[in-house]
């Protein structure tokens, strides 16, 4: 790397495309705050130990995720 490169962020870029798409459409959120859910569709006490160690304490409890049969 020199001083000529430019490291990209793919999260960055992606949160900021999925950004331009919710005000496209008119569904984002203009103010407030949001909400966070942590869902697993596996083993609930491994994933919120992981997301514990990688989000620290925004993680503070995570639920089962079921694909529900019509």
């Amino acid at each position: 790397m020199g001083p000529g490169v430019v490291l990209v962020s793919s999260a960055d870029e992606t949160a900021f495309f999925v950004k331009e798409m919710l005000v496209a459409r008119g569904i984002a959120r203009t103010s407030g705050e949001g909400e966070h859910r942590f869902l697993s569709s596996g083993d609930i006490a491994w994933f919120a130990e992981l997301g514990r160690r990688l989000l620290g304490p925004e993680l503070t409890s995570a639920h089962q995720w079921t694909i529900r049969q019509k």
